[in-house]
């Protein structure tokens, strides 16, 4: 079963100033998506000519769009519903399972709008935590980060360990290395096997 505190794009993390700071980033906009709706809709979308005035990333709850293959960004100056709109009508079947797992706890989810950031040079590291413990799962390492990425391992652990008692007792997180060596939250998702 789907812990509710992982419904949300980093499990509504930024709400608390301490981790806030943790978190590798954290939305520039939410909006209400109704999960009912097929395909599920924005609730009270921007007007059809707003535009986020940056290149965006969007998530909706804990999954986004590189699930299809490709990262798919919505230009600085493309019209945003009609991305978005375009988005929620393309979900890959893993999307799809893992919003059949969130209506079980609600109708609601909050599309997350990201300022897109270039990863060639940031590595990713993934940790699984079950019961109380953390385990390094996979790393991807990338760039001018690479060198600082594997020496980090024990500061990643105690990050993920810093952050587990606030967090359900299974979880799977994903951390980012920047080239000059900050290790940050990327995103918390829910345990393998819960829509993922």
């Amino acid at each position: 079963m789907m812990d509710p505190l992982l419904l949300d794009s980093l499990g509504g993390l930024d709400a608390d100033t301490a981790t806030a700071r943790l978190l590798f980033q954290t939305p520039a906009f939410r909006y209400p998506v109704d999960l009912i709706a097929i395909p599920p809709r924005l609730i009270d979308p921007p007007g059809p000519a707003w535009h986020p005035g940056f290149p965006a990333f969007l998530k909706l709850g804990a999954k986004s769009w590189r699930d299809s293959g490709r990262l798919r960004i919505v230009q600085e100056h493309c019209a945003f519903l009609a991305a978005a709109t375009a988005l929620l009508s393309t979900l890959t079947s893993r999307q799809r399972r893992y919003l059949n797992c969130v209506r079980d706890h609600s109708d609601r989810l909050d599309l997350a709008v990201f300022p897109y950031v270039d990863f060639s040079d940031i590595s990713e590291i993934r940790w699984r935590c079950r019961e109380g413990r953390a385990s390094l799962s996979s790393w991807c390492f990338r760039g001018a980060s690479a060198a600082c990425a594997g020496a980090s391992r024990e500061a990643m652990r105690d990050l993920v360990y810093a952050v587990m008692p606030s967090l359900p007792s299974s979880f799977t997180i994903d951390l980012a290395i920047e080239p000059e060596g900050r290790i940050s939250i990327l995103e918390i998702n829910p345990p393998a096997g819960t829509g993922k």
